[in-house]
């Protein structure tokens, strides 16, 4: 097992990894690779806190089918039954069982929208009023279309009917029970023994910044020039400055090669499409950024800006060469018709 973890997070890149095997009922193996943060010293153990993302639906459906058998919640009622605020909207009829099933007519883009990742005390209910303003792309029932909506209404649900905050209702009665001492519900605060999450960043990955705490300080930096990609940027300049405010310390990116030979690349590119006609590279790079603004959220399930907080570098390039294509056959036409358009001023004799 070892050797085979070694061996694996060496190809993915991946910053530290923790595992166990459950045999019988008991664990039989666990173990723990790598740090909790890239540049850090931390090491990962079998008991290192780690953000579980969608995997958390399980607690949500855990804790209403807890209400169901309490008798709180029926799985055939209507969400509105148990939210004012789904009385009178569209979504009002689905049911608990449509909900819990990913049936209820949501579509994967409108879970994926907005791209929110906030969480502390009392966000299940503000998601929740968002979800009651939304008209759900199918009628309910009619087919099986996995949704974070879903589960944002159903994490609302558990907070209006068991009259606690979703915390410290999964808490009390799912993680303690069980006896996940190491494990908690994230509540917004710094937890430092948390492995940091971390995205994926052109063949790298690049940790997300901490959640800052209750400190009252604060730093402005104004800056008189935008940043480039690669080439003329003012990260370091505005960071560095940002950082010694607040007495924090800031390791500068260095030379971001990657970005260099991002802009690079996609400069070449557009230069390729140069070689056709004036118009065509218009019509193409429209196409592109049609596909890209409006096709890929829609096979994909997420908008852009989704995807930029999930895979910064693929959002990234996604825009990039959507903007700079049609950027380019524009500018293409302008010095093309421009130069055809100047007459010729010289004195002949």
């Amino acid at each position: 097992m070892e050797d085979l973890v070694d061996t694996e997070m060496s190809a993915a890149g991946a910053p530290g990894v923790s595992y166990a095997v459950v045999d019988g009922g008991g664990i039989t193996s666990a173990g723990g690779h790598g740090v909790v943060r890239i540049g850090g010293d931390e090491a990962v153990t079998p008991d290192t806190p780690f953000l579980t993302g969608s995997i958390s639906k399980s607690f949500t459906a855990m804790a209403v089918m807890q209400l169901v058998e309490a008798g709180k919640v029926d799985l055939d009622g209507d969400v509105s039954s148990y939210v004012d605020g789904f009385r009178g909207r569209p979504a009002g009829a689905i049911t608990i069982r449509l909900l819990l099933s990913h049936t209820s007519g949501f579509s994967t883009l409108q879970g994926n929208t907005p791209a929110d990742v906030s969480s502390g005390p009392g966000e299940p209910a503000s998601r929740i009023d968002r979800a009651a303003e939304v008209v759900p792309a199918n009628p309910p029932g009619y087919r099986w279309e996995y949704s974070n909506l879903n589960y944002e209404i159903l994490g609302g649900l558990v907070e209006v009917v068991s009259g606690q905050e979703y915390q410290a209702h999964v808490a009390g009665h799912s993680l303690e029970p069980v006896g996940m001492d190491h494990s908690f519900v994230s509540d917004g605060e710094v937890h430092e023994s948390m492995a940091t999450v971390h995205t994926p960043w052109f063949g790298t990955h690049q940790p997300l910044p901490d959640p800052t705490t209750a400190e009252e300080k604060a730093a402005v930096v104004l800056v008189n020039a935008g940043s480039g990609l690669g080439v003329g940027e003012t990260t370091d300049l505005r960071t560095s400055i940002t950082a010694r405010a607040l007495g924090l310390e800031y390791v500068s990116e260095g030379a971001r090669w990657a970005q260099k030979a991002l802009f690079i690349g996609l400069v070449l590119l557009r230069g390729v499409f140069g070689v056709f006609s004036l118009w065509f590279p218009l019509l193409t790079t429209l196409a592109a950024a049609w596909a890209i603004f409006v096709l890929v959220p829609r096979v994909g399930g997420a908008p852009i800006a989704t995807i930029r907080v999930f895979a910064p570098d693929f959002g990234l390039a996604l825009v990039a060469t959507a903007v700079t294509g049609v950027l380019w056959a524009v500018f293409r036409l302008g010095v093309g018709y421009t130069g055809r358009s100047v007459p010729d001023r010289r004195v002949s004799s």
